[in-house]
This record gives structure tokens, C-alpha cells and sequence, in this order.
């Protein structure tokens, strides 16, 4: 944030970083402002798209992995395993090369992990 003759300017911190482009998956940053704690939200699809958002807020650096995997428990794929500032990110992953049905993904790091349910609707 800066100021500019007495008025307060609220910049918000934006890039992308590709992470695994053979899976299509892209990483944003959309708030740097760290979170109380690391939290891996729920994933609601538009069943118009085939490119999914999640979102992640993170509240302290480290290694972090996000991985999708069947029912079954088998990894399907692992969308990132890579350092995460604190911040809130958005996920975003084209589904195009997996069937339709139920999927679970994950985040995890040393100090957190969390699974979530989600259906791919084609």
C-alpha cells in the first residue's frame, strides 16, 4: 500500500508462476496478506469449464504439495510440491485428460494436510 497526497492506495499483489505445465495447472498469488491459518477450501465445479479454481490461503512459508487421487487412494496426479509464500492462491487446472466422477485432492506440508471431495462433471 502507498500514500499519495493523504489518500490511502490499497495495491493488490498479483503474479503468476506456471508450476506444471504439463498438467496444465497454473499458481496466483491473490493477497499477500497472511491468513491465522492455512486452509484448503472447498472446490465447487462449473460445469460449463473444464478448468478448475482452488483456492488455498497459506500462513506461513514452506514446502507445500497439492495432489489429486482416486477413490481408490491412487495418485493420479501431483499438481505442485514447491516453497508457498504466506498469502491466498488460486489454483487453476484444466481437466480435460481425466474422466468424469469423484476425485479427491490434497494439501500438505510438514505442519498441515487436508483432503477435500470433489466431482469432475464433463
Amino acid at each position: 500500500m502507498s500514500i499519495i497526497f493523504g489518500i490511502l492506495i490499497s495495491c493488490s499483489y498479483s503474479y503468476s508462476q506456471y508450476i506444471n505445465d504439463t498438467l496444465n495447472v497454473k499458481v496466483e498469488l491473490k493477497d499477500q496478506k497472511a491468513p491465522d491459518s492455512t486452509k484448503l477450501h472447498q472446490l465447487y465445479p462449473n460445469p460449463f469449464s473444464p478448468t478448475y479454481q482452488f483456492t488455498i490461503e497459506i500462513s506461513e512459508k514452506a514446502m507445500y504439495k497439492f495432489t489429486i487421487f482416486d477413490s481408490t487412494g491412487i495418485t493420479l496426479a501431483d499438481l505442485f510440491d514447491t516453497e508457498l509464500e504466506k498469502g491466498m492462491y488460486s489454483i487453476s487446472w484444466n481437466t480435460v485428460n481425466f474422466n468424469r466422477g469423484f476425485y479427491y485432492y490434497q494439501l500438505h506440508s510438514d505442519n498441515f494436510s487436508n483432503t477435500k471431495k470433489f466431482l469432475i462433471i464433463k
